[in-house]
């Protein structure tokens, strides 16, 4: 399931050597982006095979945020990278996982139809510019660009309402319930695990465990 994933996204995966300090970096923003993206899973109700794209949106926000990493020097990671001021407004748009309507086109003005569907985030590479990916309630992804979001008086119409339960039962039918910390206890990560990060001494005892191994083998 991984392995496709990664292919689908043109991800080349690489084995690199175990316990090297150099790696220390990269495994602490992986579990930045872990604790991100379950606070936000477990704050919004998403449902939990939804996690690939809580995570990528995580890694993008993280990518155009600011942080503490010295070389950077006081840029955020895009700007670091591709030499140009990066662009915000794709990522703060709309909330996370909020409420939008969408005309599907079937229909004369002003009776056509408005879909109920849930924002997913930015649609990276995918124009026109702001594409969204937007959940329908059958478990399908869509990219559009032309949608609103739900406004406060509309979500306190009991017809809106109504569509919102509705789109809920059936896209759990689809893929399945959400995150909860029940969910999570039961497959034993309630929390993301805290590791020693790896020091020089340890480099040197694994390589040196290893020569040891290879040489008796000889």
């Amino acid at each position: 399931m991984a392995q496709r994933r990664f292919h689908q996204k043109l991800v080349q995966l690489k084995q690199t050597k175990p316990y090297f300090s150099w790696q220390n970096s990269v495994e602490r923003e992986i579990k930045l982006l872990k604790k991100g993206s379950r606070h936000k899973m477990l704050a919004l109700g998403m449902l939990h095979h939804l996690w690939d794209n809580c995570l990528e949106l995580e890694a993008y926000i993280c990518y155009h945020s600011i942080n503490s990493v010295f070389h950077l020097d006081g840029k955020v990671p895009e700007t670091y990278m591709s030499g140009e001021t990066a662009d915000i407004s794709q990522f703060f748009e709309m909330a996370r996982y909020n409420w939008i309507l969408y005309h599907l086109g079937k229909g004369d003005y002003p009776d056509e139809p408005l879909c109920l569907w849930k924002y997913l985030g930015p649609a990276i590479d995918v124009r026109p510019a702001m594409t969204a990916k937007i959940l329908q309630h059958n478990s399908e992804v869509e990219y559009r660009s032309m949608y609103c979001p739900v406004t406060v008086e509309e979500q306190a119409d009991p017809v809106v309402q109504e569509d919102m339960a509705i789109f809920k039962e059936t896209a759990e039918e689809h893929l399945g319930a959400k995150l909860t910390h029940a969910k999570l206890e039961e497959v034993g990560i309630s929390d993301t695990p805290e590791y020693i990060p790896c020091s020089d001494e340890d480099q040197n005892k694994q390589c040196f465990q290893i020569w040891m191994k290879k040489s008796c083998l000889k």
